[in-house]
């Protein structure tokens, strides 16, 4: 069963579609249209929150907007020509400068990271609880790959190896204790017979 997430902030798009073994990407910009995929097994689950710091932004578009509003007031009260283009001039960048503050979105994301690839999500869109609710069914899946891959045996499985794929799953939180003893007892029934 496939799972979606679907992103969008402002003219940027970013879809999400959870598989059996991979993670679809689709991002989509004004500029370009990008698309991939990644294996659920190369993803990392730490997570990291990135934001900007919204602050600076903010005196940022607040100085942008009184210079604006002096270059505005400037042209309307002035009588001399000269004067009159610089206020035009400084009207147009503090103008400019404002409605890209106003436009540009702050950085506000959840990183998966710490595997060969990383993943980027928007945090609040739709909401930071769907987010991680998406983060939380990747999890799910990669585990579910994981022990699938290290849990089995054949008759060329050393003793020694599968206890520490074992044990490197029981730390990882990939098996509890539970299933730890039960797939050791497995392993030690089929080496008897």
């Amino acid at each position: 069963m496939n799972i979606q997430l679907k992103q969008k902030r402002g003219l940027y798009n970013r879809k999400f579609t959870l598989t059996d073994k991979r993670i679809l990407v689709e991002i989509r910009s004004l500029y370009k249209i990008s698309s991939y995929s990644i294996g659920i097994a190369d993803l990392g689950f730490e997570i990291l929150y990135q934001s900007d710091n919204k602050n600076r932004i903010y005196k940022l578009r607040a100085i942008c907007y009184l210079g604006a509003l002096v270059g505005l007031s400037a042209l309307f009260f002035t009588t001399n020509e000269d004067a009159s283009a610089r206020a035009t001039l400084l009207l147009f960048v503090f103008g400019s400068l404002s409605i890209y503050f106003s436009v540009k979105f702050n950085q506000d994301d959840i990183v998966l990271y710490g595997g060969e690839r990383d993943l980027i999500f928007y945090r609040n869109v739709p909401d930071e609880a769907t987010v991680l609710k998406f983060i939380d069914q990747i999890m799910a899946r990669y585990k579910v790959i994981v022990k699938e891959k290290y849990s089995t045996f054949d008759s060329t499985t050393t003793e020694e190896d599968y206890y520490d794929n074992l044990s490197w799953m029981r730390e990882n939180d990939i098996i509890d204790m539970a299933e730890f003893i039960e797939l050791k007892s497995k392993f030690d029934l089929f080496k008897l017979m």
